[in-house]
């Protein structure tokens, strides 16, 4: 997982002052702090800081590509030029050749439909000076683009880029390809596709378990030691499961108020099937201090966002401090199998439902989750939205996402062989199960803001 910045300047009489450029840099920094490179005007450029990078780039340069990597697996060698072509990537891709120096090497000699993997990329073919922007389809790493007559830039957070103007978020299911000499920007539709909305439903899901099981298997393969964010509902404990079934080295990460029905029910999960778990209690002063973080990293004052943040934020925040890289989350279950009582309720609107909140899911949770845990340095990566996935559980039939009234049918009936009883415990939203939304309410009521809003945003000032 990586930061990557782009800029490519239309105007011979406009120089972008390098003071911006670090800074623009500086915001991502986070995403990855062991690396630092440049491609510029055809001229590549490495440092042990960004300050040091950017103090060596021209000044009347026309295309740059910089990225901070944080290594996980292979080599850091990004951005790489290769027969006329420079590629940046802010991800992983699971499917490389174990010849390749590093996962970037994959977009060079892999069409994207080949591509298995999480990932955000830049690509500059310098003999046709055509830049493209694409992202994986589902849209779980971001990229966002800044356009104007004197300027293109791009960035993996939108922060990066607010120092320029109002930026984009680039629509995963859209490639963006830049005429760099013509200065003209047009779009065109990613090669892989994804079945949202199904026609044909069926009532056999016996290779459910089977894809569950593979894509943890994948998504683990390599990894030294990573973190599980922990809250005791079935998807994060048969994430854990399943690691544990391949014998991966993992330590399952739990946050809450003391007392809360998380934290109960993940020390007694981890405790019956011998899960290594570590802890972070949310007390007031904590709390606050999270709220900071996290408006920050998650571009928002909104109670709810941000509460659903803050789990992440803490779990990631603690993976970190215990040498992990990479850890896993269950988003994208709910979506998946009708997780939510909005499903139960709308009985004759389930796929429908299903459909457009995973259509959707880049455009607020995936954002927000990815930003929020790599402000920890830590990569995310979510098991439950691989497309292979997807669009075989898109293809359950409703009638068995929620049956007898119990949401998630199909996933529970895999996970019982798993977890046993625990396949079947319903559970809070992360935010009410950790006791967040209900102590946040509290304080800002103490301190005498009637909208819980309202005080987030005055503490965190985003």
């Amino acid at each position: 997982m990586c930061g990557i910045l782009g800029i490519v300047n239309f105007r011979s009489d406009f120089k972008l002052p390098k003071e911006k450029i670090i800074e623009m840099w500086k915001r991502i920094e986070h995403r990855g702090k062991d690396f630092f490179k440049i491609w510029v005007n055809g001229e590549e450029i490495c440092a042990n800081t960004i300050e040091k990078c950017v103090s060596e780039i021209p000044e009347n340069f026309k295309v740059l590509i910089a990225q901070n990597t944080l290594n996980i697996v292979g080599k850091p060698c990004f951005p790489k030029e290769s027969n006329g072509k420079v590629i940046a990537s802010n991800g992983e891709v699971f499917n490389y050749s174990n010849n390749a120096e590093s996962d970037l090497d994959a977009f060079f000699y892999l069409p994207l439909e080949k591509i298995q993997g999480i990932y955000a990329c830049a690509e500059f073919d310098t003999r046709k000076n055509i830049l493209k922007l694409f992202r994986d389809p589902i849209g779980v790493n971001p990229l966002c683009y800044f356009y104007d007559k004197r300027i293109f830039a791009f960035a993996s957070e939108s922060k990066s880029l607010k120092v320029m103007g109002n930026p984009e978020h680039l629509n995963p299911r859209k490639i963006l390809c830049l005429n760099v000499s013509q200065n003209k920007v047009t779009f065109k539709e990613h090669p892989v596709k994804i079945n949202f909305y199904h026609r044909a439903f069926t009532k056999d899901y016996k290779n459910l378990e089977n894809l569950i099981n593979s894509t943890i298997e994948v998504q683990t393969r390599g990894l030294k030691k990573f973190g599980i964010m922990f809250s005791g509902g079935i998807d994060s404990a048969l994430i854990a499961r399943l690691c544990q079934e391949h014998e991966r080295n993992f330590t399952c990460f739990s946050c809450g108020i003391e007392g809360s029905e998380d934290i109960e029910i993940a020390r007694k999960i981890a405790q019956e099937f011998g899960f290594r778990i570590k802890e972070i209690i949310l007390e007031e002063d904590i709390l606050i201090e999270g709220i900071k973080k996290v408006t920050y990293a998650a571009e928002t004052n909104d109670f709810v966002q941000v509460s659903i943040a803050i789990p992440f934020y803490f779990t990631s925040l603690l993976s970190s401090k215990h040498g992990n890289k990479v850890i896993f989350s269950g988003l994208g279950s709910e979506e998946l199998f009708a997780g939510y009582y909005k499903y139960r309720k709308n009985p004759e609107k389930i796929h429908e439902i299903c459909a457009k909140g995973l259509e959707n899911i880049w455009l607020k949770d995936l954002y927000r989750d990815n930003c929020v845990v790599m402000s920890n340095t830590q990569e995310l990566r979510v098991p439950f939205l691989d497309i292979e996935l997807v669009n075989y559980a898109m293809g359950i039939s409703p009638e068995l996402k929620v049956k007898n009234g119990i949401e998630k049918f199909a996933l529970r009936k895999i996970a019982e062989k798993y977890l046993g009883e625990y396949a079947w415990r319903r559970k809070k939203a992360s935010q009410y199960g950790s006791g967040v939304a209900k102590t946040i309410k509290r304080i800002a009521k103490k301190h005498g803001y009637k909208r819980k809003s309202d005080f987030v945003k005055f503490i965190g000032g985003f």
